[in-house]
């Protein structure tokens, strides 16, 4: 299993994608280190389309 921690600032960030998108089903996370820097954290968002699903950087950068 994969641990992924998440700041509060990340978990905000998701909380206002869902209020602002009530189409918005879900939300994969992906980690990635290919700054660097520190991870990177991309979110996914799923609507009932495919088509429609959007991505977003939710990197919190003061982590780095």
């Amino acid at each position: 299993m994969t641990e992924l921690s998440l700041t509060r600032e990340q978990v905000q960030k998701l909380a206002t994608f869902f209020a602002l998108d009530l189409s918005i089903h879900g939300v994969t996370i992906r980690e990635s280190h290919e700054t660097g820097i520190g991870a990177s954290h991309r979110g996914t968002f799923h609507k009932a389309q495919p088509a429609r699903d959007f991505e977003a950087d939710i990197t919190d950068v003061t982590n780095w």
